[in-house]
């Protein structure tokens, strides 16, 4: 399957790879384990090699992305019931900008592209498992984003700024005590592997709600505390429901009990949650049916 992939690796390091993620001793590599090994191949290729003493060939998040969800498309898989939707997947890849207008940039395949933004139905297995690949997609794009200096870490003020930009609300204080947690070597700096094992964990502890609040919180640029009307239809395009205006005046209406013009982070968790059993075909909202 690596060969497969193009990743050329020798016998030695193969059986290196199946040893480090068959964590379950079972002498098979399930998928967790297999998209982990994969992961671990790709970060490694970033690295210097050591006997050149030349760069290694820059991590590509977008790359590391079609290439396991192409995997994954190709694994067969048991049934199982949806866990996840096509709007979940949908407002993880605008954490980062990618909507329906630019997903073709990302040159990921036809298929993948229709189980975001079509009706067609997939397995719900493959949509389950597409979630993973994707959610490290965003988490290590946002890393290179903010990896100004390029040297493949981030220091205090880099990690801080992407826990923002994540909608985390971390304060500078919190995001210096998570640096230091997972700082295993102590340089002041954390690496993409690093980065990735700690937002697998805070992801972990999360629930839904915290998943739509942490976007909301990344969508409010002026970290407000709350979106007007005029940000409201934008902050549902993003998340990839693409309203039309009438639909946002009548969710800003059901949700603004005060009448002040803003809805909060909390309501705007509750109008997502409706939003997202709406089609993706702009069905037509009708207000007994989301109050």
């Amino acid at each position: 399957m690596l060969h497969a992939l193009n990743m050329n690796i020798d016998a030695e390091r193969q059986r290196q790879l199946f040893a480090s993620v068959d964590t379950d001793g079972s002498g098979t590599v399930d998928w967790p384990e297999f998209y982990s090994m994969l992961q671990q191949v790709e970060i490694e290729d970033q690295d210097v090699d050591s006997h050149e003493g030349t760069p290694g060939r820059q991590f590509s998040p977008e790359l590391a992305l079609v290439r396991t969800i192409n995997t994954l498309k190709q694994l067969p898989m048991e049934d199982e019931e949806p866990e996840v939707r096509a709007s979940d997947l949908r407002r993880e890849l605008a954490m980062v900008g990618v909507t329906k207008a630019n997903i073709k940039s990302l040159k990921t395949p036809a298929w993948f592209q229709n189980m975001l933004f079509t009706s067609q139905t997939f397995p719900p297995a493959l949509v389950n498992a597409v979630m993973k690949p994707v959610k490290q997609f965003v988490r290590a794009r946002l890393f290179t984003m903010f990896d100004k200096d390029e040297n493949r870490s981030l220091d205090l003020e880099e990690f801080t700024e992407v826990m923002k930009a994540l909608g985390l609300g971390r304060t500078d204080k919190e995001a210096e005590m998570l640096l230091q947690e997972v700082d295993i070597d102590g340089n002041g700096t954390i690496e993409l592997v690093e980065f990735l094992d700690l937002l697998e964990l805070i992801d972990s502890e999360m629930s839904d709600e915290d998943r739509i609040l942490c976007c909301v919180r990344a969508f409010d640029d002026k970290a407000q505390g709350f979106l007007t009307l005029a940000d409201l239809g934008k902050a549902f395009a993003r998340m990839g429901h693409h309203l039309t205006p009438q639909e946002v005046r009548e969710f800003m209406s059901a949700a603004d009990t005060d009448g002040d013009g803003n809805v909060t982070y909390s309501e705007f968790a509750r109008l997502v949650q409706h939003a997202e059993q709406m089609t993706t075909t702009n069905t037509a909202v009708r207000e007994g049916s989301w109050r």
